[in-house]
């Protein structure tokens, strides 16, 4: 059960050392220019295993909106995945924050856009508060449905959150390279 850091392109040195102290055995940060992609969360995405667990400064780090906090919590509890947002007061293992997470976790909900709005700002990103366009919602979805298979949640299970048809969901996997090496069940065909 291995714990891990995740820090989207600012990291001061007491973020670094509280999530140290917590027994992070690798802190992946994330670099200004890939914050659109985030390759190194999708790294550490496929390196969990039941059990493990997130730090993180706050779920804004790690998700876009409350779309994404949505999936990310289901894959999480259906992995056996701890996440501990340090800034939110948030542990779904119910250990650090015991008391509170429940109730801190609905004022993350609730302010979620806003901290998002003001962590672009301090990593100075232009676009901060525009109207969401159909392609934005594609890209967000198919960003929600790569984190989901990657972290191997079940194809079903991918559909329902998501909404979408399992064509569609093979589709946005083959379109982002991501391999589809699941086995799948053959087909008995009767002599």
């Amino acid at each position: 059960m291995a714990t891990t850091g995740y820090i989207l392109n600012t990291a001061t040195q007491e973020i670094l050392e509280k999530m140290n102290s917590l027994g992070c055995c690798r802190i992946y940060i994330e670099d200004k220019l890939d914050e659109c992609s985030r390759p190194k969360r999708r790294i550490m995405m496929k390196m969990l295993r039941p059990g493990d667990t997130i730090v993180i400064p706050g779920l804004c780090h790690l998700v876009r909106n409350c779309t994404s906090l949505s999936a990310l919590l289901q894959i999480c509890q259906s992995s056996s995945i701890r996440i501990v947002s340090l800034g939110d007061r948030v542990d779904t293992g119910g250990i650090m924050y015991k008391d509170e997470s429940d109730r801190n976790l609905i004022t993350v909900f609730r302010q979620l856009p806003y901290d998002i709005a003001t962590l672009k700002q301090s990593i100075g990103e232009t676009r901060i508060h525009t109207p969401k366009c159909l392609h934005d919602s594609k890209t967000e979805r198919d960003e929600a449905v790569i984190n989901m298979y990657i972290s191997g949640l079940s194809t079903e299970d991918i559909q329902k959150v998501a909404t979408i048809s399992k064509r569609t969901m093979y589709r946005i996997l083959k379109r982002n390279n991501i391999a589809c090496d699941r086995a799948r069940p053959k087909r008995v065909t009767k002599k």
